[in-house]
């Protein structure tokens, strides 16, 4: 059987004959099992039958369902293409700008107001740093202490 042949079939047609060869196949391979069928190279021409038969079908659907997405698509590309106009139109319409006007007075203000941050933030900040450096000086100067203590320490065992 050829494909081409196939292709002209339809898909019940086609389910029709992928059950009897099927059955073909069957009734083929129980006499091969039983020793009565003479010509064995007609399992395979079956077997191959059979995935023609499958294949046909397979592309049946396939063009079916291409048709059904075409149409789909057919049918939503209209709305859209009236939506990205009406879209285009509302971007065409000005904008209202709204501007906002301080007065020199207000401008000051803001700027003594962040002057005045600046300032608490430093003042807050410099005796901290100072507390750390007067703690560093405190830590040397009770080692250089008990190094000196050590010392003494040592010396006048060496006396006695």
């Amino acid at each position: 059987m050829l494909y081409s042949e196939l292709k002209n079939k339809s898909l019940k047609e086609l389910n029709d004959l992928v059950a009897d060869l099927r059955a073909e196949l069957f009734s083929l391979r129980f006499k091969n099992a039983t020793r009565q069928l003479d010509q064995t190279h007609k399992i395979v021409t079956v077997k191959k039958d059979i995935a023609r038969a499958l294949t046909a079908i397979k592309a049946k659907k396939l063009e079916e369902a291409k048709e059904k997405l075409q149409a789909t698509k057919a049918s939503q590309l209209k709305p859209k293409t009236q939506e990205i106009k009406v879209k285009k139109e509302v971007k065409k319409e000005p904008k209202k700008e709204v501007k906002t006007t301080k007065t020199k007075e207000s401008k000051t203000k803001e700027v003594a107001k962040v002057k005045e941050t600046k300032k608490a933030t430093t003042t807050k900040t410099a005796p901290k740093k100072a507390e750390t450096a007067k703690a560093k000086v405190t830590q040397k100067e009770v080692t250089k202490e008990v190094k000196v203590k050590k010392e003494t320490k040592a010396k006048k065992g060496d006396k006695k």
